[in-house]
């Protein structure tokens, strides 16, 4: 089994910084993480994993993550981006906000 392994040469971005998509997927991992949800076994298939189809996120679960993306990345997400297939995956997640940020 390989082990899921933080990649050290991505730092998160200076304060008021936006962080780069790399560090994005890791701060959402550690969310999974916090709530002892393993999404897969490395980073890449940890980010691609679809955890609606898994249920590896309840009700409750998924208006967490809603929270700690809003509170994290400074963005508000709204119905459109709620009912996106990219909220189902943290590469899903990564793009839709990276997307935001660009468009901002």
């Amino acid at each position: 089994r390989k082990r899921m392994t933080m990649h050290s040469n991505h730092q998160a971005a200076p304060v008021g910084g936006p962080p780069d998509r790399v560090a994005m997927a890791e701060e959402i991992l550690q969310f999974f993480a916090g709530r002892n949800i393993k999404l897969g076994d490395d980073f890449e298939q940890s980010t691609h994993r679809n955890f609606i189809e898994s249920r590896q996120l309840d009700s409750l679960g998924i208006v967490e993550l809603v929270g700690f993306l809003e509170d994290r990345f400074q963005v508000s997400l709204g119905p459109e981006q709620l009912a996106s297939d990219a909220m189902q995956s943290v590469d899903g997640i990564v793009t839709m906000l990276s997307d935001m940020r660009v468009g901002a």
